[in-house]
Protein backbone atom coordinates (compact mmCIF):
# COMPACT_ATOMS: atom_id res chain seq x y z
CA UNK A 1 0.00 0.00 0.00
CA UNK A 2 1.06 3.52 -0.57
CA UNK A 3 2.14 5.18 2.58
CA UNK A 4 0.09 8.20 2.61
CA UNK A 5 -3.21 6.29 1.64
CA UNK A 6 -3.11 2.14 2.68
CA UNK A 7 -5.95 1.30 1.01
CA UNK A 8 -4.06 2.18 -2.60
CA UNK A 9 -1.46 -0.06 -4.02
CA UNK A 10 1.48 1.70 -4.20
CA UNK A 11 2.47 0.43 -7.87
CA UNK A 12 6.18 0.94 -7.69
CA UNK A 13 6.20 -2.08 -5.29
CA UNK A 14 4.64 -4.06 -8.77
CA UNK A 15 7.52 -4.28 -10.70
CA UNK A 16 11.61 -5.52 -9.49
CA UNK A 17 13.60 -2.98 -8.09
CA UNK A 18 16.98 -3.75 -7.09
CA UNK A 19 17.94 -1.06 -5.02
CA UNK A 20 16.21 2.32 -3.97
CA UNK A 21 13.02 3.13 -1.85
CA UNK A 22 11.08 0.33 -3.93
CA UNK A 23 13.96 -2.50 -3.50
CA UNK A 24 11.97 -6.11 -3.60
CA UNK A 25 14.73 -7.66 -5.25
CA UNK A 26 15.78 -10.73 -2.39
CA UNK A 27 19.33 -10.24 -2.88
CA UNK A 28 21.26 -13.51 -1.23
CA UNK A 29 18.63 -14.84 0.25
CA UNK A 30 16.44 -15.83 -3.08
CA UNK A 31 17.93 -19.12 -2.01
CA UNK A 32 15.74 -19.04 1.06
CA UNK A 33 12.64 -17.72 -0.55
CA UNK A 34 13.20 -19.71 -3.83
CA UNK A 35 11.43 -23.17 -3.37
CA UNK A 36 8.30 -21.23 -2.04
CA UNK A 37 7.89 -19.23 -5.27
CA UNK A 38 9.11 -22.42 -7.44
CA UNK A 39 6.28 -24.50 -5.94
CA UNK A 40 3.59 -22.43 -6.58
CA UNK A 41 5.14 -21.77 -10.65
CA UNK A 42 5.94 -24.99 -11.15
CA UNK A 43 2.63 -27.08 -10.27
CA UNK A 44 4.83 -28.69 -7.78
CA UNK A 45 4.09 -31.74 -5.45
CA UNK A 46 5.89 -31.56 -2.51
CA UNK A 47 5.97 -34.50 0.33
CA UNK A 48 1.82 -33.70 1.59
CA UNK A 49 1.31 -30.77 -0.76
CA UNK A 50 0.38 -29.99 -4.12
CA UNK A 51 1.07 -26.44 -5.65
CA UNK A 52 -0.39 -24.18 -8.25
CA UNK A 53 -1.46 -21.32 -9.98
CA UNK A 54 -5.27 -20.69 -10.67
CA UNK A 55 -5.12 -18.23 -13.65
CA UNK A 56 -8.57 -17.55 -14.27
CA UNK A 57 -8.68 -15.67 -10.76
CA UNK A 58 -4.94 -14.83 -10.76
CA UNK A 59 -3.79 -16.45 -7.12
CA UNK A 60 -1.61 -19.16 -6.05
CA UNK A 61 -2.80 -21.76 -3.99
CA UNK A 62 -2.09 -25.04 -2.29
CA UNK A 63 -3.56 -28.10 -1.23
CA UNK A 64 -3.16 -31.33 0.52
CA UNK A 65 -2.11 -34.21 -1.88
CA UNK A 66 -4.99 -35.40 -3.89
CA UNK A 67 -7.56 -33.43 -1.94
CA UNK A 68 -8.99 -30.51 -4.37
CA UNK A 69 -11.41 -30.22 -2.07
CA UNK A 70 -9.14 -28.71 0.07
CA UNK A 71 -8.06 -25.98 -1.85
CA UNK A 72 -6.26 -22.95 -0.16
CA UNK A 73 -6.16 -20.07 -2.41
CA UNK A 74 -3.10 -18.01 -1.05
CA UNK A 75 -2.91 -14.31 0.19
CA UNK A 76 -0.01 -14.07 2.08
CA UNK A 77 3.21 -16.45 2.63
CA UNK A 78 5.29 -14.74 5.29
CA UNK A 79 8.65 -16.95 6.83
CA UNK A 80 9.39 -17.39 10.19
CA UNK A 81 12.38 -19.32 10.63
CA UNK A 82 15.05 -20.87 8.07
CA UNK A 83 17.87 -23.24 8.16
CA UNK A 84 21.59 -21.04 7.88
CA UNK A 85 23.02 -20.91 4.18
CA UNK A 86 25.63 -23.49 4.92
CA UNK A 87 23.43 -26.13 6.92
CA UNK A 88 23.32 -29.31 5.80
CA UNK A 89 19.45 -29.95 6.13
CA UNK A 90 17.86 -26.87 4.74
CA UNK A 91 13.95 -26.28 6.03
CA UNK A 92 11.88 -22.92 5.98
CA UNK A 93 9.15 -22.55 7.91
CA UNK A 94 6.27 -20.01 8.50
CA UNK A 95 2.41 -19.34 7.81
CA UNK A 96 0.13 -19.19 4.52
CA UNK A 97 -2.83 -16.86 4.89
CA UNK A 98 -5.58 -18.11 2.93
CA UNK A 99 -8.71 -18.43 1.22
CA UNK A 100 -10.31 -21.59 0.66
CA UNK A 101 -13.01 -20.22 -1.64
CA UNK A 102 -12.01 -17.09 -3.66
CA UNK A 103 -14.97 -14.91 -2.53
CA UNK A 104 -14.68 -16.05 1.06
CA UNK A 105 -14.51 -13.50 3.89
CA UNK A 106 -13.05 -15.82 5.86
CA UNK A 107 -9.11 -16.37 6.31
CA UNK A 108 -7.72 -18.87 7.77
CA UNK A 109 -3.69 -19.51 8.05
CA UNK A 110 -1.64 -22.91 8.82
CA UNK A 111 1.75 -23.47 9.29
CA UNK A 112 4.23 -24.83 6.49
CA UNK A 113 7.30 -26.62 6.98
CA UNK A 114 9.46 -27.22 3.92
CA UNK A 115 12.63 -29.43 4.88
CA UNK A 116 15.02 -31.43 2.73
CA UNK A 117 12.68 -30.43 -0.13
CA UNK A 118 9.18 -32.66 1.70
CA UNK A 119 6.80 -29.58 2.42
CA UNK A 120 4.00 -30.14 5.37
CA UNK A 121 1.24 -28.50 6.80
CA UNK A 122 -0.39 -28.21 10.03
CA UNK A 123 -4.13 -27.80 10.76
CA UNK A 124 -6.00 -24.22 10.27
CA UNK A 125 -6.69 -21.53 12.13
CA UNK A 126 -10.11 -19.67 10.81
CA UNK A 127 -10.64 -16.44 11.62
CA UNK A 128 -12.18 -13.00 10.07
CA UNK A 129 -10.35 -10.16 8.13
CA UNK A 130 -8.97 -7.42 10.53
CA UNK A 131 -8.72 -3.67 9.88
CA UNK A 132 -5.12 -4.22 9.04
CA UNK A 133 -6.07 -7.06 6.29
CA UNK A 134 -9.24 -5.67 4.77
CA UNK A 135 -7.34 -3.09 2.61
CA UNK A 136 -5.09 -5.67 1.15
CA UNK A 137 -8.07 -8.04 0.58
CA UNK A 138 -9.76 -5.22 -1.19
CA UNK A 139 -6.84 -4.90 -3.77
CA UNK A 140 -7.33 -8.61 -4.79
CA UNK A 141 -8.30 -8.37 -8.83
CA UNK A 142 -12.85 -8.52 -8.91
CA UNK A 143 -14.05 -12.01 -8.71
CA UNK A 144 -17.41 -11.73 -9.60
Amino acid sequence: PQADNPSVLEEQTVNLHESGPHKNSPGRSRAVYEPLALMVQDGTKAGEVECGFAKDVSRGWMQPKGDASSRMYLLLVWQEEFSGFLAYHKFISGQILFQAQVKDAKLASRTYIIEDDETKLTSNRIFEPTQVLDPMLRMLPDQS
